[in-house]
């Protein structure tokens, strides 16, 4: 039984839907990404070019330490922060769609440490619409 519920999660794990980009985590209060996160543009960059046509959401994240709407406005800064720099690495802009989502969905729920809060600063990208014309690039 516990071999059958393995392979049901790798099946899923397989999905050639599954595009999501867990980019860049983000300094409390600030909405620049971290130095040490850059050199994943380039390989973000590579990724989505096997997926030819495809519209690209930009989430924006925050922890839960301020109030609903500071982490709002923060989160969408983060997302077209994130966009900007795609486009000035050839991104094509009717691709990428900024979105701020604030605080709620994140990655570590009741986060209390540090390290907890940092997960949930940061941004994703996945596609949203598109994804069925690469269903040939494997």
């Amino acid at each position: 039984v516990k071999q059958d519920f393995e392979l049901a999660i790798d099946d899923i794990l397989d999905e050639p839907r599954g595009f999501n980009w867990v980019l860049f985590f983000f300094d409390l209060n600030k909405y620049d990404m971290k130095p040490e996160y850059e050199a994943q543009l380039d390989e973000l960059l590579s990724a989505m070019a096997e997926y030819p046509g495809a519209v690209f959401e930009i989430s924006g994240h925050t922890d839960s330490r301020a109030d609903d709407a500071y982490n709002m406005r923060l989160s969408q800064r983060r997302a077209d922060y994130v966009r900007g720099l795609l486009l000035k690495r050839g991104a094509d802009p009717a691709s990428l769609k900024a979105v701020g989502k604030g605080e709620t969905e994140p990655i570590v729920k009741d986060a209390q440490t540090e390290p907890e809060h940092e997960q949930n600063r940061r941004v994703e990208v996945k596609v949203i619409e598109g994804e069925d014309e690469n269903s040939d690039n494997q």
